[in-house]
Order: C-alpha cells, then structure tokens, then sequence
C-alpha cells in the first residue's frame, strides 16, 4: 500500500487507509522537493532503512492494533520559506488466526463435537458459521476451518480426526443359577481388534485377561461378572449375572456285608457341600461300637468292635453334618449288618 501525504501550506488530513500487523513494510510518501530534508513521525510504527527521504518503508509488527497518527514535516535549511506539516490516519489490524477445539482420535459411530475459538469471523469447511458443529464418525476425517480476516490474508487450520472401530463386549451363555464350587468357563463372544485388550472382572474386581477364562465360586448369593474392551481408544462392557446356591444333600445306605470279598465291605455314607462331619454307630443296645469323622482316611466302619467282628443286625448310626455355610445338620438312620 502506498499512502501519499502531499505537502501544503493549508493542512489537510488524509482518509484513512488499513493495514495489517503481518504485511510486509508498506510504503509511504509525500512529493519530493529540491532542497526540502523530511522528518518522519510513525508512532508505533518502525522506518526500515532511511528516515530523511520522502519515501519510507514502515514495519507495523510490534504496533497494537487500532488507530496510529503518520505525520511528516518538511522543511529546508536554505529556503527561505517555513516548514510544513503533512498527517495522516492509519489503521492497523491484526488479524485473527484460526483456532478450534477438537478430539485427534474418535470411535465408529460417535458423535464429533468441534468448536472455534476465533473472535473474529470464520467459516468452516462447508461454508457453516456456527461457533459449535457436530457430525457422527464413520470413518477417518479431514476438515478445516477459516479465520475470516478481511482486508488482511485469511488463516486457515486443517483438523485431522482418527476414527477407530468400536469393540463389542459379549460374554458366552451363564446359567442363572449354579452351585458352591461350580466351575463356569467364560469366553469372549464379541468383536474386536488383535490389539484389543479383554478384561474380566468378578464383582467389580479384576481377576483375568484374554478370550477366555474360568471361575470357581466359592461364595454364596448373586455375582456379577464384568468385561471390559479397549482397544486404547474406544471401549465397550458387558455384564451377567448368575446366582451361587448351596448343593447340600446327604445318602445313607440301608446295609453292607463285610464278609471280607471286597464288595461293599465297608459301611459309609455320602454327601455333596459338606464342610465337616461326625459319624457315631451303635448297636440296639444303645451302645457306641464304632466313631470317625470327615479327618479319618478309613471313612467308613468295617464292622468291627475294638478288634472283634460285630454280630449280624440292626445298628443305628447319628450324623453331625456342616454345610459350607458353617450350618450344622443331625441325622439318624438305621442299617443292617449282614454276615
């Protein structure tokens, strides 16, 4: 821009012209006179090069934006003739550079919020002038916004958004109820990448990774089970629930033979989710021939009394049982003993 300031006896100002803080030095002159030395006033301005010539570059980088007064006086040492004053009006603009918030990384199916944060005017990509917009990525995206700057050069940034797969979280079949010390074998039923990383946890607690795992319930009432898929960027969860119950049940047989040929030789009984038990045999007298407990590796009463083959009968055996809720159970039955 070349803004002329013609030199008169009878002061005139000049119209205001506009100039931008990141142009390169622009120029400004006054008629050249034989004879005539110019000193230059610029403000906040910066003369580059020389100062006493009736042309002049100015550098307006370091001036603040708004309105700055130019003047020149021109006056000669040989003339005899007064010096004049010539003023001018500039207005330095600074323009705005454009700036936004928004997320480098996003997943498949989100929505995308991205936001100006340019004072001044702008446009995005499109030609939408809303200070916020929002759109559902798909796929990789490339955008850009505008700091619309007038008569000075626009700015522009381009916003790169990574768009990642979402995982899907899925746990295989859990039956709604199972017993004390079951065993349930999980695996993982959903979508993901090989980098993936697949998370199980047991009532909020973390207890194994990968595509499959296992778990033995040794607590009673209702669980959760938890999964969890991150890819390092998106994420998905699941969960299921399944209920621990108590399996307790006793079996008493109604004789044994112990004659000696290995067939049901040994008087015992069975049961599922005991803790702990106590057996106590006596005969129809009311007498204790025989005692074990749960500890005992015999597990069971062959038929003898302190070394002494017991006679054929009826012989009444009482049972103290604990489940594995720490209940204690009692039982009575009768069996015979057959020679």
């Amino acid at each position: 821009m070349v803004l002329t300031l013609y030199a008169s006896l009878s002061f005139a100002q000049q119209a205001l012209d506009t100039v931008c803080i990141y142009d390169p030095p622009n120029r400004l002159a006054v008629p050249f006179q034989a004879g005539m030395k110019y000193q230059w006033s610029v403000g906040q301005g910066k003369i580059v090069g020389r100062s006493d010539s009736n042309v002049v570059q100015i550098d307006w980088s370091n001036a603040s934006a708004g309105v700055h007064g130019i003047s020149v006086y021109a006056y000669s040492d040989t003339l005899l003739c007064p010096g004049d004053t010539s003023l001018a009006l500039i207005r330095v603009t600074a323009p705005s550079t454009a700036l936004a918030k928004f997320p480098e990384r996003a997943c498949e199916g989100d929505w995308v919020t991205l936001e100006s944060s340019i004072v001044g005017d702008f446009m995005w990509k499109g030609g939408s002038r809303d200070r916020v917009i929002s759109f559902q990525a798909n796929s990789d995206t490339s955008t850009y916004l505008i700091a619309l700057n007038g008569s000075c050069e626009n700015d522009t940034v381009a916003f790169d958004i990574q768009v990642y797969d979402q995982p899907e979280a899925r746990i295989s079949h859990v039956p709604d109820t199972l017993y004390y010390g079951d065993l349930l074998n999980l695996f993982f039923q959903g979508r993901a990448s090989n980098q993936a990383q697949i998370e199980w946890y047991l009532n909020r607690i973390y207890f194994d990774q990968g595509t499959a795992t296992r778990i033995e319930f040794t607590d009673f009432g209702k669980h959760e089970i938890l999964q969890i898929v991150d890819n390092g960027v998106c994420s998905d969860t699941t969960y299921k629930y399944v209920y621990i119950d108590e399996r307790f049940e006793v079996f008493f047989p109604n004789a044994f033979t112990p004659n000696g040929d290995g067939l049901n030789d040994l008087w015992k009984f069975k049961g599922v989710g005991m803790s702990y038990f106590l057996a106590s045999v006596y005969n129809r007298w009311g007498e204790m021939v025989y005692q074990w407990d749960s500890n005992n590796p015999i597990n069971g009463w062959d038929g003898t009394n302190g070394g002494q083959r017991s006679p054929e009968g009826t012989y009444i055996v009482k049972v103290e049982v604990k489940n594995q809720r720490g209940e204690t159970h009692y039982y009575t039955n009768y069996f015979s003993l057959i020679r």
